[in-house]
Parts: structure tokens; C-alpha cells; sequence
């Protein structure tokens, strides 16, 4: 269990120092324009799919761009009205010099919150990774918001990458040491670093460029502040009270660190936390992923439309 224990925190580090930006594409959507009358010092929103349709608004991970989300918004296009959300600071999107760094998950879940009532929508949420808990956070705050969240490979409390005991206090010094060595890092440092991440991030080549070309166009103390938050953020007590149809989508790929010890494949372990985090969550479908990492869009793009389409039917 010494050795599980030691790859799970590797597991973690990793994924603590994620920094994957993207290359805007979605110019493959048709219809999209930037959402009117409608102003956010936290993050953009850009109108695509078919109007008067029943509305989506995809949230996209750390460091991501919406366009993460461009070829599943593509297939949805025609039946729904779509609000791809891009947070500032993240995949070459400035973040505004006279806003606050810090707070910037509520910042986001109020302002998110603003933009649904003030057009009077009742949308499904459908958020990857950091996307996911935002989602999460505003369907525990304002449950009216929303119909249904569909969360993609996101824990409510992230800090269970660390173990089963991991709490918000006892992961908090990690958590700040991973914050300063993003800012800090040099560029030589952050380069070795861009393989070993990109391999344990996806296993299609695709899926690894695209985090090997797109790492360097987010804002560090941006993704840095909002990674500190993720870490710190435990959604698990507030489970129980969230009754919003969720759907989580989780990736599986039990050969990602071999067998860390002699009985049991850290795959496993990854989903057994995600069984635990949302066993209390009173209306949660749970699909595994086979056969992924943690961007299932690239990995297994046809498996997770399937997940997504049957649940929104």
C-alpha cells in the first residue's frame, strides 16, 4: 500500500501541474457570435448551434478553450442552442489587468449564475475537469439554475488524488507549493515537464499534441490561482443536498501507472474515488470511460457523444 500510496501523490502532482491550453478552431460551428449585452471580468461567452432551441452551455477545463468542446458542440449543433464559455486568463484569452486574481471559482459561478437568469434559461451544464466543478458549485448554489450538469472526469474534491484521508487542511501546503512552483517555474523546467504530462493526459496522439502545443499561451498565475482553488474546494459535504439530474463521466485506463503494487492498479483506486466522492449525490448516473485518460473527447470521443446524447434525452 506504501507504493499505491506513492504513485497516487505522483498522480496528483501531475495533475496539479496541468497547464493545457488550446488552438481556437470552433469557427467550425456554425452560427456562433459573441453573446450580447452581457459583460463578465471572468470569462467570455460565444452564441453557437440553433436558437430557440433548448439551451447547453459547455464550460471547459484549466487552461482549456472552448474549443476543447468543438467537435461534440458540432453534433449537438443542430438540436440545441449553445453557450460555449471560455474563462479569461486561460488559452491565449487576456485576463483584465484591474480584476482580482484571487476568488476566481465563485467569481465564476456568480457570474455564470448572472448570465443564465438575466436571459431567462433553464440550460443544461456540461463542464470538463475544472468545468466540471464549477458546474458542480453552481447546481449546489442555485439548483434552479440549471436542468441537468453533465461533469466530465471531475471530483468534488480533487484532493483525493492525494488518498482517502486527503482533507482540505491537510493537502493545503501542497496545494500552495504546486500555486508557487507554476509561477515561478522556468521555461526549461516547464518544457521537461510537457511529455510526462501530455502521455498521462491522453493516450491519442492527437490528444497529446494538443496538450504538448497549447501550454504555453495561458496566463501562469491565472491557472496557478485557479488550480490553488480547485485543490481547496470540497463539494463532497453538500452532495447529499444537490439534487440536480447530474451525469459524471469518468475515464478508465487501469494501465496508466501498471500495477503499483501487487494487488491492485492505480486505475482502479482512481475509480473507486469517484464511486466514493459522489455515492451520496441523490441523482447521479455514473458511466465509466474504458480505455481513457482524462480527455475523454479525444480519447474516446464517440463513447462519451453516446453517454452525453442518451442522457439528454
Amino acid at each position: 500500500m506504501r507504493k499505491l500510496s506513492r504513485a497516487i501523490l505522483k498522480l496528483g502532482a501531475y495533475y496539479l501541474l496541468l497547464t493545457f491550453p488550446v488552438a481556437a478552431h470552433t469557427e467550425n460551428i456554425s452560427h456562433q457570435s459573441q453573446s450580447a449585452a452581457f459583460s463578465s471580468s471572468h470569462f467570455t461567452i460565444t452564441d453557437e448551434g440553433t436558437t430557440q432551441k433548448p439551451d447547453i452551455i459547455f464550460i471547459p477545463g484549466l487552461s482549456e478553450g472552448r474549443d476543447i468542446w468543438a467537435n461534440e458542440a458540432l453534433r449537438l449543433s443542430s438540436d440545441y442552442h449553445l453557450h460555449m464559455l471560455q474563462i479569461n486568463g486561460f488559452a491565449g484569452q487576456k485576463f483584465p489587468h484591474n480584476t482580482s486574481r484571487f476568488f476566481l471559482l465563485p467569481s465564476v459561478v456568480k457570474q455564470l449564475h448572472n448570465y443564465i437568469t438575466t436571459r431567462h434559461m433553464h440550460p443544461v451544464l456540461i463542464g470538463h475537469s475544472l468545468g466540471g466543478l464549477i458546474a458542480l458549485m453552481l447546481s449546489q448554489q442555485y439548483p434552479q439554475d440549471v436542468s441537468k450538469i453533465i461533469v466530465v472526469d471531475t471530483l468534488p474534491f480533487y484532493g483525493n488524488l492525494y488518498g482517502p484521508q486527503a482533507t482540505v487542511e491537510n493537502t493545503k501546503k501542497i496545494a500552495l507549493a504546486t500555486r508557487d512552483n507554476i509561477v515561478h517555474q522556468n521555461p526549461e523546467q516547464a518544457k521537461q515537464a510537457q511529455k510526462q504530462i501530455a502521455q498521462m493526459l491522453a493516450l491519442s496522439p492527437a490528444g497529446q499534441q494538443y496538450v504538448l502545443i497549447n501550454t504555453q499561451t495561458s496566463d501562469p498565475a491565472i491557472v496557478a490561482q485557479a488550480l490553488y482553488e480547485d485543490a481547496q474546494t470540497d463539494l463532497r459535504p453538500q452532495i447529499l443536498s444537490n439534487k440536480v439530474k447530474t451525469l459524471v463521466l469518468y475515464a478508465y485506463d487501469p494501465t496508466l501507472y501498471g500495477k503499483t503494487d501487487q494487488k491492485t492498479p492505480a486505475g482502479d483506486y482512481m475509480e473507486t474515488i469517484f464511486k466514493a466522492g459522489y455515492k451520496n449525490m441523490p441523482d447521479v448516473t455514473l458511466v465509466r470511460i474504458d480505455n481513457s485518460r482524462h480527455l475523454i473527447m479525444f480519447d474516446q470521443p464517440e463513447a462519451m457523444h453516446k453517454a452525453i446524447e442518451d442522457f439528454l434525452r
